[in-house]
Protein backbone atom coordinates (compact mmCIF):
# COMPACT_ATOMS: atom_id res chain seq x y z
CA UNK A 1 0.00 0.00 0.00
CA UNK A 2 2.66 2.48 0.90
CA UNK A 3 4.67 1.69 -2.27
CA UNK A 4 1.07 2.35 -4.29
CA UNK A 5 1.56 5.82 -2.49
CA UNK A 6 4.02 6.73 -3.52
CA UNK A 7 3.51 5.59 -7.60
CA UNK A 8 0.42 7.70 -6.97
CA UNK A 9 1.92 10.88 -5.67
CA UNK A 10 3.14 12.44 -8.96
CA UNK A 11 0.01 11.72 -10.79
CA UNK A 12 -1.80 13.70 -7.65
CA UNK A 13 0.14 16.77 -8.21
CA UNK A 14 -0.01 16.82 -11.92
CA UNK A 15 -3.76 16.37 -12.02
CA UNK A 16 -3.86 19.16 -8.50
CA UNK A 17 -1.54 21.20 -11.18
CA UNK A 18 -3.83 21.33 -14.10
CA UNK A 19 -7.17 21.30 -12.06
CA UNK A 20 -8.14 24.87 -12.56
CA UNK A 21 -7.49 24.27 -16.59
CA UNK A 22 -9.62 21.23 -16.75
CA UNK A 23 -12.47 22.88 -15.00
CA UNK A 24 -12.68 25.45 -17.44
CA UNK A 25 -13.38 22.40 -20.37
CA UNK A 26 -16.10 21.09 -18.47
CA UNK A 27 -19.67 21.15 -19.72
CA UNK A 28 -21.67 23.43 -17.18
CA UNK A 29 -23.96 20.22 -16.23
CA UNK A 30 -20.49 18.64 -14.46
CA UNK A 31 -18.53 19.27 -11.32
CA UNK A 32 -15.46 19.54 -11.93
CA UNK A 33 -14.06 18.71 -8.45
CA UNK A 34 -16.68 15.67 -9.21
CA UNK A 35 -14.36 14.85 -11.80
CA UNK A 36 -11.27 14.67 -10.35
CA UNK A 37 -12.55 13.14 -7.27
CA UNK A 38 -13.45 10.18 -9.43
CA UNK A 39 -10.26 10.08 -11.49
CA UNK A 40 -8.56 9.81 -8.34
CA UNK A 41 -11.00 6.88 -7.01
CA UNK A 42 -10.11 5.51 -10.36
CA UNK A 43 -6.59 5.40 -9.87
CA UNK A 44 -6.42 3.76 -6.35
CA UNK A 45 -9.04 1.33 -7.39
CA UNK A 46 -7.35 0.23 -10.29
CA UNK A 47 -3.50 -0.66 -9.76
CA UNK A 48 -2.25 -0.57 -13.72
CA UNK A 49 -3.52 3.19 -13.86
CA UNK A 50 -0.47 3.83 -11.75
CA UNK A 51 1.89 2.57 -13.65
CA UNK A 52 0.63 5.06 -16.24
CA UNK A 53 2.53 8.29 -17.30
CA UNK A 54 1.13 11.39 -15.27
CA UNK A 55 0.62 13.42 -18.66
CA UNK A 56 -1.56 10.33 -19.83
CA UNK A 57 -3.43 10.39 -17.17
CA UNK A 58 -4.20 14.28 -17.37
CA UNK A 59 -4.30 13.84 -21.15
CA UNK A 60 -7.66 11.18 -20.50
CA UNK A 61 -9.08 13.31 -18.07
CA UNK A 62 -9.07 16.40 -20.43
CA UNK A 63 -10.64 14.09 -22.92
CA UNK A 64 -13.35 13.02 -20.37
CA UNK A 65 -14.20 16.55 -19.41
CA UNK A 66 -14.48 18.18 -22.54
CA UNK A 67 -17.03 15.64 -23.63
CA UNK A 68 -19.03 15.69 -20.40
CA UNK A 69 -18.52 11.80 -19.60
CA UNK A 70 -17.35 11.05 -16.19
CA UNK A 71 -15.32 8.03 -16.60
CA UNK A 72 -15.31 4.72 -14.16
CA UNK A 73 -18.57 6.27 -11.80
CA UNK A 74 -20.50 2.85 -12.18
CA UNK A 75 -23.07 4.71 -14.90
CA UNK A 76 -20.54 3.15 -18.05
CA UNK A 77 -20.30 6.29 -19.39
CA UNK A 78 -16.65 6.43 -20.06
CA UNK A 79 -13.20 4.80 -18.28
CA UNK A 80 -9.72 5.36 -18.37
CA UNK A 81 -7.75 2.26 -19.29
CA UNK A 82 -4.13 1.44 -18.80
CA UNK A 83 -2.36 0.49 -22.27
CA UNK A 84 1.10 -0.98 -22.69
CA UNK A 85 2.50 1.26 -25.97
CA UNK A 86 5.79 0.82 -27.31
CA UNK A 87 7.34 4.19 -27.38
CA UNK A 88 9.97 4.27 -30.25
CA UNK A 89 11.50 7.37 -29.14
CA UNK A 90 12.42 5.82 -25.46
CA UNK A 91 12.35 2.32 -27.57
CA UNK A 92 10.70 0.90 -24.80
CA UNK A 93 7.27 -0.19 -23.27
CA UNK A 94 5.30 2.60 -21.49
CA UNK A 95 1.97 2.32 -19.49
CA UNK A 96 -0.51 5.19 -21.09
CA UNK A 97 -3.60 5.80 -19.88
CA UNK A 98 -6.24 6.07 -22.60
CA UNK A 99 -9.79 7.54 -22.52
CA UNK A 100 -12.83 5.94 -23.95
CA UNK A 101 -16.53 6.05 -24.35
CA UNK A 102 -18.42 3.33 -22.75
CA UNK A 103 -21.60 2.18 -24.91
CA UNK A 104 -23.93 4.51 -22.35
CA UNK A 105 -21.82 7.61 -23.23
CA UNK A 106 -22.00 7.32 -26.78
CA UNK A 107 -25.86 7.20 -26.45
CA UNK A 108 -26.03 10.17 -24.29
CA UNK A 109 -24.04 12.55 -26.84
CA UNK A 110 -26.32 11.05 -29.38
CA UNK A 111 -29.06 12.00 -27.22
CA UNK A 112 -27.62 15.65 -26.75
CA UNK A 113 -26.89 15.97 -30.23
CA UNK A 114 -30.28 16.26 -31.29
CA UNK A 115 -30.28 14.02 -33.88
CA UNK A 116 -32.27 11.27 -32.45
CA UNK A 117 -35.27 10.47 -30.21
CA UNK A 118 -34.00 7.42 -28.63
CA UNK A 119 -31.39 5.06 -29.02
CA UNK A 120 -30.17 1.88 -27.59
CA UNK A 121 -28.06 -1.10 -27.99
CA UNK A 122 -28.37 -5.08 -27.08
CA UNK A 123 -26.68 -8.26 -26.73
CA UNK A 124 -28.48 -11.25 -28.53
CA UNK A 125 -27.57 -14.40 -26.60
CA UNK A 126 -28.06 -18.60 -27.70
CA UNK A 127 -31.79 -19.37 -26.46
CA UNK A 128 -33.37 -15.72 -27.64
CA UNK A 129 -35.62 -15.28 -29.90
CA UNK A 130 -33.88 -12.62 -32.40
CA UNK A 131 -35.41 -11.74 -35.98
CA UNK A 132 -33.95 -9.33 -38.13
CA UNK A 133 -35.42 -8.27 -41.89
CA UNK A 134 -33.57 -5.59 -43.90
CA UNK A 135 -35.00 -3.74 -46.94
CA UNK A 136 -37.14 -0.69 -47.43
CA UNK A 137 -38.99 -1.32 -44.01
CA UNK A 138 -36.36 -2.62 -41.52
CA UNK A 139 -38.22 -5.25 -39.10
CA UNK A 140 -36.59 -6.00 -35.89
CA UNK A 141 -37.80 -8.17 -32.97
CA UNK A 142 -35.78 -9.46 -29.80
CA UNK A 143 -36.96 -11.26 -27.05
CA UNK A 144 -34.49 -12.24 -23.91
CA UNK A 145 -34.73 -16.01 -22.65
CA UNK A 146 -35.78 -15.97 -19.07
CA UNK A 147 -32.08 -17.80 -18.15
CA UNK A 148 -29.33 -15.13 -17.28
CA UNK A 149 -27.23 -14.14 -20.16
CA UNK A 150 -23.91 -12.96 -17.98
CA UNK A 151 -23.03 -13.65 -14.65
CA UNK A 152 -22.34 -11.18 -11.65
CA UNK A 153 -18.00 -10.83 -13.34
CA UNK A 154 -20.02 -9.92 -17.13
CA UNK A 155 -18.67 -13.33 -18.37
CA UNK A 156 -21.09 -15.11 -20.43
CA UNK A 157 -23.40 -17.80 -19.47
CA UNK A 158 -24.97 -18.02 -22.61
CA UNK A 159 -22.89 -17.10 -25.92
CA UNK A 160 -23.55 -13.79 -27.52
CA UNK A 161 -24.56 -14.31 -30.93
CA UNK A 162 -25.52 -10.71 -32.20
CA UNK A 163 -25.69 -7.17 -31.22
CA UNK A 164 -27.51 -4.69 -32.70
CA UNK A 165 -28.55 -1.09 -32.17
CA UNK A 166 -32.28 0.87 -33.28
CA UNK A 167 -32.11 4.66 -33.19
CA UNK A 168 -35.21 6.59 -33.84
CA UNK A 169 -34.32 9.77 -36.08
CA UNK A 170 -36.03 13.22 -35.18
CA UNK A 171 -36.94 14.24 -38.69
CA UNK A 172 -36.56 10.60 -40.35
CA UNK A 173 -37.22 7.28 -39.64
CA UNK A 174 -36.47 4.53 -37.27
CA UNK A 175 -32.92 2.97 -38.12
CA UNK A 176 -31.30 -0.30 -37.31
CA UNK A 177 -27.50 -2.09 -37.16
CA UNK A 178 -27.08 -5.63 -36.51
CA UNK A 179 -23.61 -7.69 -36.30
CA UNK A 180 -23.32 -11.35 -35.85
CA UNK A 181 -20.59 -12.44 -34.13
CA UNK A 182 -18.01 -13.43 -36.36
CA UNK A 183 -18.05 -9.43 -37.79
CA UNK A 184 -17.74 -8.62 -33.68
CA UNK A 185 -15.01 -11.01 -33.27
CA UNK A 186 -13.29 -9.85 -36.23
CA UNK A 187 -13.23 -6.14 -34.60
CA UNK A 188 -11.91 -7.39 -31.42
CA UNK A 189 -8.66 -9.32 -33.02
CA UNK A 190 -7.94 -6.03 -34.98
CA UNK A 191 -7.55 -4.42 -31.39
CA UNK A 192 -4.79 -3.48 -30.13
CA UNK A 193 -5.69 -4.33 -26.54
CA UNK A 194 -7.02 -7.73 -27.39
CA UNK A 195 -3.66 -8.49 -28.91
CA UNK A 196 -1.70 -7.16 -26.31
CA UNK A 197 -3.51 -9.09 -23.72
CA UNK A 198 -3.24 -12.20 -25.92
CA UNK A 199 0.85 -11.81 -25.70
CA UNK A 200 3.64 -13.21 -22.95
CA UNK A 201 5.21 -10.30 -21.64
CA UNK A 202 8.61 -11.33 -20.16
CA UNK A 203 7.68 -15.27 -19.93
CA UNK A 204 4.94 -14.64 -17.89
CA UNK A 205 1.41 -16.19 -19.50
CA UNK A 206 -1.31 -14.07 -21.46
CA UNK A 207 -2.97 -11.47 -19.21
CA UNK A 208 -5.99 -11.63 -21.25
CA UNK A 209 -7.29 -8.47 -19.20
CA UNK A 210 -8.47 -6.17 -22.03
CA UNK A 211 -11.89 -4.83 -22.06
CA UNK A 212 -12.92 -7.57 -24.63
CA UNK A 213 -11.81 -9.90 -22.57
CA UNK A 214 -13.21 -8.86 -19.61
CA UNK A 215 -16.33 -6.94 -21.01
CA UNK A 216 -17.58 -8.69 -24.41
CA UNK A 217 -20.69 -8.18 -24.28
CA UNK A 218 -20.72 -4.38 -23.26
CA UNK A 219 -17.43 -4.00 -26.55
CA UNK A 220 -20.04 -5.91 -29.00
CA UNK A 221 -22.97 -3.19 -27.60
CA UNK A 222 -20.61 -0.15 -28.45
CA UNK A 223 -19.35 -2.19 -31.48
CA UNK A 224 -22.61 -1.78 -33.22
CA UNK A 225 -23.61 1.60 -31.98
CA UNK A 226 -20.77 3.26 -33.16
CA UNK A 227 -21.57 1.93 -36.37
CA UNK A 228 -24.88 2.81 -36.28
CA UNK A 229 -24.15 6.27 -35.29
CA UNK A 230 -21.52 7.10 -38.11
CA UNK A 231 -24.64 6.46 -40.47
CA UNK A 232 -26.91 9.13 -38.54
CA UNK A 233 -27.27 12.70 -40.22
CA UNK A 234 -24.65 14.94 -39.47
CA UNK A 235 -26.05 18.57 -39.77
CA UNK A 236 -25.51 20.51 -36.80
CA UNK A 237 -21.98 21.19 -34.65
CA UNK A 238 -23.89 19.33 -32.15
CA UNK A 239 -23.07 16.46 -33.74
CA UNK A 240 -19.16 16.91 -32.87
CA UNK A 241 -18.91 15.21 -29.54
CA UNK A 242 -20.39 12.32 -30.69
CA UNK A 243 -18.16 12.17 -33.46
CA UNK A 244 -15.31 13.28 -31.25
CA UNK A 245 -15.94 10.40 -28.69
CA UNK A 246 -16.14 7.78 -32.06
CA UNK A 247 -12.78 9.03 -33.08
CA UNK A 248 -11.20 8.80 -29.72
CA UNK A 249 -12.45 5.22 -29.31
CA UNK A 250 -10.75 4.19 -32.86
CA UNK A 251 -7.44 5.69 -31.82
CA UNK A 252 -6.94 3.57 -28.09
CA UNK A 253 -8.38 0.89 -30.04
CA UNK A 254 -6.13 1.20 -32.70
CA UNK A 255 -2.83 1.22 -30.44
CA UNK A 256 -2.47 5.19 -31.48
CA UNK A 257 -1.96 7.85 -29.58
CA UNK A 258 -4.90 10.13 -28.77
CA UNK A 259 -4.78 13.21 -30.09
CA UNK A 260 -6.28 16.66 -27.92
CA UNK A 261 -8.16 19.02 -29.79
CA UNK A 262 -8.22 21.76 -26.71
CA UNK A 263 -10.42 25.16 -27.59
CA UNK A 264 -8.96 28.15 -27.08
CA UNK A 265 -10.62 29.04 -24.21
CA UNK A 266 -7.88 26.84 -22.30
CA UNK A 267 -5.42 29.24 -23.34
CA UNK A 268 -2.30 27.82 -23.12
CA UNK A 269 -1.51 26.59 -20.02
CA UNK A 270 -2.86 23.34 -21.26
CA UNK A 271 -0.14 22.83 -24.52
CA UNK A 272 1.97 20.81 -22.52
CA UNK A 273 0.02 17.91 -22.58
CA UNK A 274 -1.40 18.68 -26.22
CA UNK A 275 1.83 17.60 -27.32
CA UNK A 276 3.28 13.67 -27.00
CA UNK A 277 4.68 14.16 -23.72
CA UNK A 278 6.92 11.05 -22.38
CA UNK A 279 7.86 12.76 -18.98
CA UNK A 280 7.06 11.07 -15.92
CA UNK A 281 7.43 13.92 -13.02
CA UNK A 282 5.18 16.74 -12.56
CA UNK A 283 5.13 20.19 -13.80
Amino acid sequence: AELALVKLDPIKKTLAHYQPTIAKLVPKHIDASQLMRVVWTALTATPKLADCTPVSIVRATVQAAMLGLIPNDGRGLAYLIPYKRWDPTLRKDVMEAQFQPGYRGLEALAYQSGAVRSIRGRAVHDGDRFDYEDGLVQILRHRAAPAPAVDATGAEVRALTHAFAVAAITNGDPVAEVMERWELDYIMRKSQAWQGAEKEWDGKPPRRDSPWHTWYPRMAIKTVIKRLTKNLPVATDRMMPLSRAIELDDQAESGGVQILAVPSAAGNAIADIVRVDHSFGTP
